[in-house]
């Protein structure tokens, strides 16, 4: 996410509508953006398996709930994330 928002929105200036939906061969940014996306797609798969299995001895059944808080939690954080 530091990477999507800090370094490619901030510093490059990067319109996402026009990065990530063009069709033109001339934007630097397309093919980097579209791998960067699928990426953090298989991190969300990646921690959606791994963290419950791990969290799973330390806290038994509570481990679901305090997933889907966190998880909550880090998504509505998103909105403070300024748009350019």
């Amino acid at each position: 996410m530091i990477y999507l928002i800090f370094w490619l929105a901030i510093v490059h200036n990067i319109q996402w509508e026009t990065a990530y939906n063009s069709r033109d061969a001339g934007n630097p940014h397309s093919k980097p953006v579209k791998r960067a996306i699928g990426l953090a797609a298989i991190c969300v798969v990646t921690s959606a398996v791994s963290f419950p299995i791990a969290l799973w001895p330390v806290w038994s059944w509570w481990t679901i709930p305090i997933l889907f808080v966190l998880s909550m939690m880090c998504l509505m954080m998103l909105h403070f994330v300024p748009s350019i």
